[in-house]
């Protein structure tokens, strides 16, 4: 039997909001699971290795034979029928009875009935070396990391050298993936309109004309992103996790210093994660900083998932709930809210190298001041591919903003329409330490019905340094 090591998808909760810098456009990566366990089940004594439960006897030779034959040759709709009636035979094998369950149930990705079956037949002979490896192999599989590390325990000092390798493996993937997660990113950006602002040198108030002052125009700015994160998740006990997040970024101006940013965040979590889903609560508390002076700070909790529909399509959600405070006091007066944020997403492993996903993200913003509250929808196609040298990653984004009342000046409601591009290029063999270069086009455009004020286009090309860990 050969036995492949495990591959483990992660999936870290980000908090979505209007203003992130998304520096991997990428939301989830779709990784499902190599089959962990390959059951083979021999009666009869042949040349081929045997690595699971053998039974004893050679009673009822012929029903016992189809159901070795039906699990090595994975003819799954024949072997339930021979399990049904196989209790009612003479000399039945409760053994092989759970073993053959146990491979069905994995072969359906029912990890939880796999291991049902796997501890009924542990409980009935507890010496079984080969389906002890095969249930720490399901466990570990299925986010049970600590039940997944006694197995292996109870029998590190009975397995053939091929299977002590594989668990060893094994229990480094655990420890790699619970140990400390660093992240970095570094870009150098240039931008024509660093304060967001319309180009129209004049504001039309009902007629009447007036023309913005140098500031009010759109104003350009050399700078560097940088982003430095840390996060660990730990498995408590079962399929229960517990995480935190820490997050230190920013933008740094050179030549335009009033817009420098800096951005402090700090999320704990607790996530429910298995094969086939994953469950987290995470509460966050966020630091901004606009220049030299505290901006705002922003704190609230995010509940999210994801779940593996097959092999081939993952869908995900998210809702947040966001509360935003000023320090400046005019600013909080008009601008102190609360956010109401959902989200969902789908994606579909069309090539062995290449996907597709679209996402729909809505945003309910309720600020003290009526003209300043919104709905917000924005949805956002895009596709990923990697060759063998050459990777890609490519984006498109519409969407509409509806403010809740009427303008303080213009007398009429507020909408805008968005509109965004974005392009990654990078090649997967130029990397030094892990620290891959990424060249990146991003396109944002916002039509407002008051074009003089919130009518505006951003567009950036850009390199960045990130570091694969």
């Amino acid at each position: 039997m050969k036995k492949y090591p495990l591959l483990f998808s992660l999936f870290s909760p980000v908090v979505w909001a209007e203003t992130v810098i998304e520096h991997n456009t990428d939301p989830i990566s779709f990784e499902r699971h190599s089959q962990a366990v390959k059951f083979e089940q021999n009666v009869v004594k042949n040349s081929q290795k045997p690595t699971a439960y053998q039974p004893a006897y050679s009673f009822n030779q012929n029903v016992e034979q189809q159901i070795n034959q039906a699990i090595l040759s994975q003819d799954w709709a024949t072997l339930e029928p021979l399990l049904s009636r196989y209790p009612q035979t003479e000399n039945f094998d409760p053994l092989l009875w759970h073993y053959a369950h146990a491979a069905l149930a994995y072969a359906k990705k029912d990890h939880q009935t796999a291991v049902f079956h796997y501890r009924q037949l542990l409980a009935k002979n507890p010496s079984l070396v080969y389906p002890r490896f095969d249930l720490a192999l399901i466990l570990a599989e299925d986010q049970q990391f600590r039940a997944a590390e006694q197995e292996f325990k109870a029998i590190q000092a009975h397995l053939p050298p091929e299977l002590a390798k594989i668990a060893r493996n094994t229990q480094a993937q655990i420890a790699e993936i619970e140990a400390w997660q660093p992240d970095f990113y570094l870009q150098y950006t240039q931008t024509d309109n660093v304060n967001n602002a319309s180009s129209s040198p004049i504001v039309n108030v009902n007629g009447r004309i007036f023309r913005k002052n140098a500031d009010s125009l759109p104003q350009s700015a050399k700078g560097v992103r940088y982003g430095l994160g840390l996060s660990k998740f730990h498995n408590v006990k079962g399929n229960h996790f517990a995480g935190l997040t820490l997050n230190y970024s920013g933008i740094y101006y050179w030549d335009n210093r009033d817009y420098r940013e800096q951005s402090v965040s700090v999320s704990p979590s607790y996530s429910y994660r298995t094969a086939d889903y994953r469950v987290a609560f995470s509460p966050f508390i966020e630091q901004n900083w606009l220049g030299s002076s505290r901006y705002n700070v922003q704190f609230g909790a995010t509940l999210n998932g994801l779940r593996y529909l097959n092999s081939q399509w993952l869908v995900s959600g998210s809702f947040t709930h966001l509360q935003k405070r000023y320090f400046e006091e005019l600013t909080a007066s008009r601008y102190n809210s609360y956010q109401h944020q959902l989200s969902g997403g789908v994606q579909w492993q069309a090539v062995k190298n290449g996907r597709f996903f679209a996402n729909l993200n809505g945003v309910r913003e309720i600020a003290r001041e009526k003209a300043q509250s919104s709905n917000k929808w924005l949805a956002r196609i895009g596709a990923v591919f990697q060759g063998e040298r050459w990777a890609t990653q490519a984006s498109i984004g519409f969407g509409k903003r509806y403010f809740a009342d009427k303008h303080y000046l213009f007398g009429y409601k507020r909408l805008d329409t968005e509109y965004q591009a974005n392009l990654s290029v990078w090649n997967r063999t130029w990397h030094w330490r892990g620290i891959v270069p990424k060249l990146n086009f991003r396109y944002q455009k916002i039509d407002s019905n008051i074009a003089d004020f919130y009518s505006r286009q951003n567009k950036e090309v850009f390199f960045t340094l990130e570091k694969l860990f």
